[in-house]
Order: C-alpha cells, then structure tokens, then sequence
C-alpha cells in the first residue's frame, strides 16, 4: 500500500470523526437508550462491539482498494443530512437515530467509493438491530398482531370480541401487549 493511500485513509477516517462530532447528540441517544433498566435494548453495546470488529476486519481490504470517490453517494449524504435535520429540528429522535447508520456509511462510500461501502455495508446493517425502532413501530406491530389474530380465530371459527388490544372468546380473554408485537 503507498503512501498517498494511507493518507488518503487517514484524511477519510479525519474526516469521518469530524461528521461522528457533527452528529455526537444522536449518537449518544444509543447509549442512553441502550442503558434503560427495561432491558429492551441493552444489546447495543455488545452489538456495537461486535459492528466494530467486523468493521475493523474489513478494513485491510479498504486500504487496499483504490479510493473512488462516488458523486451518487454525496447526494444521497445530502439527503440524508437534510432527513436528520428534519428530525432535529422536529425533535424526532428516532428519525435521527435510523438516519445517522446509512449516513455514516454512504459518507464512506462517498469519499472512498462504492466498493468500500459494499464491503462495509453488513456491519452498518446489522447495527439497526440496535437502533432503537422498536419503541416508534410497536403500536403498529400490536395492531397487526391483533388483525393476524382476529383472522385466524374466525379462519377457524372461533367467535371473537375485539376491544383495542383486548381479545375475548368463549374460553376468556387476552390482551396484546408489547412483547406479543416482537419487543424484547
């Protein structure tokens, strides 16, 4: 590897800190989420750890690519950063915080080319594991847990009284709670 490589790199991982610094308040939302006793997401620092090494593990195949810059992932950072923004400015933390993964990874393809944001797309990807996603999607999963429910108890012909998350039949009732739409 010559030298205008690795400096490119180090330009790159530079300039990538400086974007993390940008971005510092939704990324310590992780961890301030992930820290919640409830324990809903408190594999965020392991699977942070685990995204880090394999991301670490690509890294020799990186350096050894030649730097591409890509113009097609500069205008989607673009848009992204106006999304975050969006959420900033509309207090939408969620918004911010599916936001920022893709953001940080395109802003690598941008500067260092498609081929090492390919080779780096699956520990960004497996980081929305973490994300906390689930606390903004569960009323819509309980919902559908209930419709799924309710179908295939009359599929059956089981007859049903449906009350919110409440389900009644003959035998008694049940509610739809968090757990039963995936939390946890």
């Amino acid at each position: 590897m010559n030298n205008s490589r690795i400096a490119y790199l180090l330009l790159v991982g530079l300039a990538l800190g400086v974007l993390c610094y940008f971005y510092s308040n939704t990324l310590a939302s992780y961890g301030a989420r992930w820290q919640v006793p409830d324990g809903a997401y408190s594999h965020g620092y392991p699977l942070l750890a685990l995204c880090a090494i394999l991301v670490l593990r690509q890294l020799p195949k990186v350096a050894n690519t030649s730097p591409n810059p890509s113009g097609p992932a500069a205008g989607i950072v673009l848009g992204l950063s106006f999304m975050w923004l969006f959420g900033r400015v509309s207090d939408v933390l969620v918004l911010q915080q599916v936001v920022l993964p893709a953001l940080i990874l395109l802003f690598i393809t941008a500067l260092y080319g498609p081929t090492a944001g390919r080779q780096l797309r699956f520990p960004f990807l497996l980081f929305y594991a973490a994300v906390p996603l689930w606390d903004a999607l569960n009323p819509l999963l309980q919902w559908l847990t209930v419709k799924v429910c309710t179908f295939g108890l009359y599929l059956i012909g089981i007859p049903a009284f449906i009350e919110e998350n409440r389900i009644s039949i003959p035998a008694g009732s049940f509610q739809v709670t968090g757990g039963c739409s995936g939390l946890n």
